[in-house]
């Protein structure tokens, strides 16, 4: 939601170093995989849905 008075742009963050910008990308990548490892592979059954 966009308030008046206020810039829609997310702040810059001119602290942060290369080393940083990787391990938060780092951290990202492996909130992805957990996610996929937790995700069940469908199973294929001869039933027909109603």
């Amino acid at each position: 939601k966009v308030v008046q008075g206020f810039d829609a742009v997310m702040p810059a963050f001119p602290t942060l170093t290369a080393e940083d910008i990787q391990d938060i990308i780092a951290y990202m990548q492996t909130l992805s995989e957990a996610a996929a490892a937790a995700t069940p592979t469908p199973v294929e059954t001869s039933e027909e849905t109603p």
